[in-house]
């Protein structure tokens, strides 16, 4: 866990899809992480190197509002090395949503990660709401 977390850009590594399919897959047994359905803009956490996590933001055009989408990390991390690499993530996106001028980040979650999201990262909980998807092809 002591090497410096550093980022780049979603995309940019061939494999950078099937990498991060495999741990949604892995964390949750789920299938329905689709590379059509990611927003543009998305950086690959490294650890020495290494691929340890992800995240997205959905930069709405127009209102200011940028929204998080698929945050993984490496399966078999503990909850800390997640958290760190998560805020470390969640820091570089607000850094790109604030340099577009974007004033806010929505995140629809699980109760339990939404907790962290408060906890440690400034969120604020706006009421209970379910994230839902409806494929159209």
């Amino acid at each position: 866990m002591g090497s410096k977390l550093q980022s780049r850009d979603y995309g940019t590594e061939i494999g950078d899809y099937q990498l991060v399919k495999g741990w949604v897959e892995a964390h949750s047994g789920d299938s329905v992480f689709a590379e059509t359905l990611l927003p543009p803009v998305g950086v690959i956490v490294e650890r020495g190197g290494e691929p340890v996590g992800a995240c997205w933001v959905y930069l709405s055009a127009g209102i200011g509002v940028g929204f998080l989408e698929w945050p993984v990390t490496k399966p078999g991390l503990g909850l800390g090395e997640s958290l760190q690499i998560m805020g470390f993530a969640l820091g570089v996106l607000e850094s790109i949503a604030r340099g577009h001028d974007y004033g806010a980040l929505i995140a629809t979650t699980p109760a339990v990660i939404g907790k962290f999201l408060e906890k440690d990262f400034g969120f604020v909980k706006i009421g209970d709401r379910v994230q839902l998807l409806k494929r159209l092809n």
